[in-house]
């Protein structure tokens, strides 16, 4: 069994020092506002496939569906909410020696990605993001087959920017 002594334990005025960031003290940058069409454009585009659904199960089944017609438009109207608010809710911002990831409507989570763990980093576009000219950017860290951070709604030379920062400054780190 290993042995502690008072030597090997960080008093918490050390974690506080000037050296370390304080995150609340961080300048986040939200998204780009067009983004959120984006996303509200995801949120309907299956919408007419639900109005005939809607539409014939309502004709087809008696009076069933008028009871719970109102419950489901009522719950995708929230449902489209919920996504304005996350989306408005999505905050960035970098470091010298990592970046962070601020999302949330009820449950707030930050994550911070350090540089050095970073493998590799993709910026990926689909349709409608090239159409607004916007990127994401998914870092993948050591260890994990997904991404450990992904950006979404950056202006596409924004995305490419910060590559080349987050490349900078892993390679300085790490050279």
């Amino acid at each position: 069994m290993t042995e502690f002594n008072n030597n090997d334990i960080h008093s918490l005025d050390e974690l506080t020092e000037p050296s370390i960031p304080d995150i609340k003290t961080l300048k986040f940058h939200k998204v780009h506002a067009s983004y959120l069409s984006i996303v509200l454009i995801s949120l309907f585009i299956p919408l007419p496939i639900f109005i005939i659904i809607n539409a014939c199960l309502i004709l087809f089944i008696d009076n069933f569906m008028w009871q719970f017609s109102p419950v489901f438009w009522l719950l995708y109207l929230c449902f489209v909410l919920w996504n304005i608010a996350y989306v408005k809710s999505l905050k960035f911002a970098l470091r010298e020696h990592d970046i962070s990831l601020y999302s949330g409507v009820l449950f707030k989570q930050t994550i911070i990605q350090p540089y050095t763990r970073l493998q590799h980093i993709e910026i990926t576009r689909g349709p409608l993001e090239r159409h607004k000219n916007l990127a994401s950017l998914a870092l993948f860290s050591a260890g994990g087959a997904n991404h450990a951070l992904e950006i979404k709604g950056l202006l596409e030379e924004d995305a490419e920017k910060i590559k080349q920062f987050i490349l900078k400054h892993k390679d300085l780190k790490n050279g």
